[in-house]
């Protein structure tokens, strides 16, 4: 069976900024991704309630992003073999948003 694919992008200029909390450890601070559907997978995955086919996950900046990826699988119903993700290349699972350049923060789509 062909690999479904979804596509995360470079951050967002109008990235929300994170609160503001008490000081936290580097590997404390996170950034939320957001997972949107491409091609044919879009067509089987579950809608928000404003239209889109994306859904959008905090994680830490130094956790790997298969955690990601399995929840967002899980969410959709979908065997986590049967999906690829991207940003400007395709994700590894062990990768962090950190490893990516990614920033506290940010919004990742």
């Amino acid at each position: 069976a062909p690999m479904a694919e979804t596509e995360t992008t470079a951050p967002s200029p109008t990235a929300p900024t994170a609160p503001t909390a008490t000081p936290a450890k580097e590997e404390e601070k996170r950034v939320q991704v957001q997972i949107a559907a491409k091609g044919l997978l879009a067509e089987r995955v579950k809608q928000s309630p404003n239209g889109m086919r994306t859904l959008s996950f905090w994680t830490k900046l130094f956790a790997p992003l298969g955690k990601v990826m399995t929840l967002w699988c899980k969410h959709q119903n979908l065997p986590r073999d049967s999906v690829l993700f991207f940003s400007s290349g395709p994700l590894d699972s062990d990768a962090t948003a950190a490893g990516h350049g990614w920033s506290p923060g940010e919004l990742v789509v």
